[in-house]
């Protein structure tokens, strides 16, 4: 089997194409670019934690790491929310906002 080698500009369009697949994936309806620069997170569901959150602002930012900026959730509780996350068919909604830190 004879493989067919692509020239220098079929190589970029190529690596263009990966590279916007990779963006698409990587820019979700649930991880979104502000304004200001700053990353909005959306990471519903039913368990107890913001661990999806986290995660998500881990990949979006690489290893120069993440602050956070804010946490917004309608999880019950005395100070936010009214919902209980543990109730059957519960979904709590939370977005975080964060801010990537600049690489070393």
């Amino acid at each position: 089997m004879r493989s067919i080698r692509l020239g220098a500009p079929a190589r970029l369009i190529r690596l263009a194409v990966m590279a916007l697949m990779l963006c698409a994936c990587a820019s979700g309806s649930d991880v979104r670019r502000n304004e200001d620069g700053s990353i909005s997170i959306q990471c519903s569901g039913g368990y107890h934690d913001w661990s999806g959150c986290r995660n998500r602002a881990t990949r979006a930012c690489g290893s120069a790491g993440f602050e956070i900026v804010s946490q917004v959730s309608d999880e019950g509780s005395s100070s936010v929310g009214t919902r209980d996350w543990s109730a059957e068919g519960s979904v709590v909604e939370r977005t975080m906002v964060v801010r990537c830190k600049p690489p070393l």
